[in-house]
């Protein structure tokens, strides 16, 4: 019961609201709402109090005023925003206006009209032309109706006993409006706070962000710079011995084409780590064992590939719902690096995949019995072009690029290694499953 009237309270202030419509709109468009909402339930209380003592015809006028008050939802929805936003303002003024020349000077009702006048100081969100208008209109029409008895139509007549009654009613009434109204500013200006906080908080993400892509830039260029040139200028150096030594042409072809394999395998990993960056997740069911086996055959032309031993073993049967393209990122690193790091003492070298999946989570830990890393460098192994062993050749971005594309399937990845006993990769990837369902 109680979740079904959220629903129609969030309904009615969402009444009016597009899609397209800036977070200002909104917000604006749901404070008209919520004071509409607000007045209406205070004007229909008020209207009850005072039925006792006011003469039955006459209790309509201000019954109707009270639902007139649901006028904002329908100005709202037909894309009148602007009179909605105000409307709440000018009906209370009217209300207040005839009750105070209604019941008279000796009266209570004319303080009715603080409750228009701290409506129109408190709406912070009037454009500078409508200020003055607004909080001059209530203080004028209070002093047309104490002074000169004026009122708009259908006077009732009250006596003294009814007006004892009334003038407590009234009296509190003006209390609990004034209260009312300082309370639903101050929830709108609770809200811009939350909004301003928002903002400031996202602003920093986004300088952190910039400040990081800038560094990453620098070193991006300083190192792309060198580590392209450098198998270039090899292979311009092997072909000016092809000219000069033609007896060891099969040897400076095979030198050359590892300075091309060195190439590609570079400018791959730049690649990667564009779409990376650039590319929306795509979830889709995988079959992880698949995957892990093709790139395995993927990397079967490197060196030593085929003294590495593969070995899968899964546990769990829930399918995994994930990103293909990242997903393969890291698996090809992953596979790479226990390639290019294999221990020559370890018979047999080894690669084994341990695969844990539940409904929402799947855990895949990745050792081997290579060379292992020094404790020094485990901390900065995830760093841009960071090496930790400058005897092997690599581009330096491959686990960059595996922790930056675990980040964007907000997965996780942990490593454990000792010198000359090999490593322990632990990757943690959420199921997307809910993802790719909508």
């Amino acid at each position: 019961m109680i979740s079904t009237f959220k629903q129609f309270i969030e309904k009615a202030l969402s009444l009016g609201i597009k899609s397209e419509f800036s977070p200002i709109q909104k917000h604006q468009i749901r404070n008209a709402n919520l004071g509409g909402i607000i007045s209406f339930v205070f004007a229909i209380i008020s209207t009850i109090a005072t039925s006792f003592y006011i003469p039955f015809p006459y209790i309509y006028i201000p019954l109707l005023g009270s639902f007139l008050y649901l006028m904002v939802f329908v100005l709202n929805y037909y894309g009148l925003y602007r009179l909605g936003s105000l409307s709440t303002w000018i009906i209370s003024l009217l209300m207040f206006f005839w009750m105070a020349g209604a019941y008279g000077e000796s009266s209570n009702a004319y303080l009715l009209l603080i409750i228009a006048e701290m409506m129109a100081i408190l709406n912070f969100e009037q454009q500078s032309k409508w200020i003055i208008f607004t909080t001059s209109l209530p203080v004028i029409l209070a002093i047309i109706t104490y002074t000169t008895h004026f009122s708009l139509f259908l006077i009732p007549t009250v006596t003294e006993e009814q007006l004892a009654h009334i003038n407590p009613i009234l009296f509190f009434a003006v209390i609990l409006g004034c209260g009312v109204t300082v309370w639903t500013h101050r929830l709108q200006v609770q809200h811009q706070m939350k909004r301003i906080e928002e903002k400031y908080e996202e602003l920093e993400h986004t300088n952190t962000e910039l400040q990081k892509t800038n560094e990453e830039l620098d070193r991006f260029v300083y190192s792309v710079s060198h580590d392209l040139r450098a198998p270039i200028t090899s292979v311009m150096g092997l072909i000016d011995l092809c000219n000069t030594d033609k007896e060891n042409l099969d040897l400076y072809l095979a030198l050359q084409q590892k300075s091309m394999h060195k190439l590609d395998s570079f400018i791959r990993d730049i690649l990667n780590y564009a779409r990376n960056s650039r590319l929306e997740i795509m979830p889709a069911p995988l079959d992880l064992v698949a995957m892990i086996r093709e790139n395995y055959e993927n990397h079967s032309y490197a060196q030593s590939a085929e003294e590495i031993q593969l070995i899968i073993e899964k546990k769990g049967t829930s399918p995994l719902y994930s990103d293909a393209f990242r997903l393969n990122i890291v698996l090809a690193n992953i596979i790479s690096n226990a390639i290019r790091y294999r221990n020559p003492a370890a018979n047999p070298s080894y690669v084994r995949f341990e695969i844990d999946s539940t409904p929402e989570m799947t855990t895949i830990s990745v050792s081997d019995n290579g060379i292992g890393i020094s404790a020094e460098h485990l901390e900065h192994i995830f760093q841009m072009f960071y090496r930790a062993n400058a005897k092997v050749s690599g581009s330096g971005l491959g686990l960059y690029i595996v922790k930056e594309a675990l980040n964007k399937m907000n997965g996780k990845i942990a490593v454990k290694s000792e010198v000359a006993k090999g490593s322990i990769f632990t990757i943690s990837i959420p199921n997307m499953m809910h993802s790719s369902m909508n």
